[in-house]
């Protein structure tokens, strides 16, 4: 279950599911790499799909004459996917990217500001990763909405939780492990991990240059080096 089973739970879930000893003082040594294996499947399951419960949407006040401001701090600024103003009472889409053109009409080193907010974009001027809009702001009442997705949770220390599904990442993760070992087992494994995926995503809806078809007889891939993490692609 998302956002309850902790890090320890799922490394021993995913020794039981490869036929490991679960006595946490036996293979102590693989426990870094079980751990990262899992680290990395909940990574890219993450980035593999917008999943609707990691939406946010935050909202940032303008102050007259800021030009930089720090990212929501539960948001994942790589995956901002819509900023709007309501400078002119409507909200209004702004435009990412910021061009030198765009300070020769208002130049926010002299300090020029105006209304409504028309740009924002990602820089690091000094304080890590903030956002710049243009114009500056000339009021403290302009409002700017961004919506996107949370930040993913840490999956390192074992008291952890994990952010998707554990079943979800347990399987996977296993279906990598017993890649070589036992490959039955693992193409097992693996089919039933991507029907599940394909369930949580609310049916197999094919995404542009992604997998669908799970389950094939196909060489099993590496999910680790392969950022779509489903399965195989539709046999022909």
């Amino acid at each position: 279950m998302r956002g309850v089973t902790t890090l320890e739970e799922m490394v021993e879930d995913l020794r039981l599911e490869t036929r490991r000893s679960s006595d946490p003082a036996i293979g102590q040594d693989e426990e870094p790499a079980l751990k990262r294996l899992l680290y990395r499947t909940q990574f890219f399951l993450y980035w593999d799909f917008d999943w609707p419960f990691m939406k946010v949407r935050r909202d940032i006040t303008m102050q007259a004459n800021e030009r930089y401001y720090d990212v929501p701090s539960d948001m994942d600024f790589e995956r901002i996917a819509r900023v709007r103003t309501n400078g002119q009472t409507d909200w209004q889409k702004v435009e990412r990217g910021i061009t030198i053109d765009d300070y020769n009409i208002y130049d926010s080193d002299n300090g020029d500001t105006a209304t409504p907010v028309q740009k924002w974009d990602m820089i690091d001027a000094g304080q890590g990763d903030q956002i710049e809009f243009w114009p500056m702001p000339d009021n403290n009442t302009e409002i700017l909405r961004f919506e996107g997705f949370k930040k993913l949770g840490n999956l390192v220390s074992n008291s952890d939780v994990c952010t998707l599904d554990d079943t979800l990442i347990v399987t996977l993760a296993a279906a990598h492990l017993l890649t070589g070992q036992d490959d039955k087992l693992a193409q097992t494994m693996l089919t039933q991990g991507n029907k599940l995926y394909l369930r949580m995503r609310g049916g197999a809806t094919r995404r542009e240059g992604g997998y669908f078809i799970m389950g094939s007889k196909l060489p099993l891939p590496d999910i680790h080096n392969n950022p779509t993490v489903l399965a195989v692609k539709n046999p022909s």
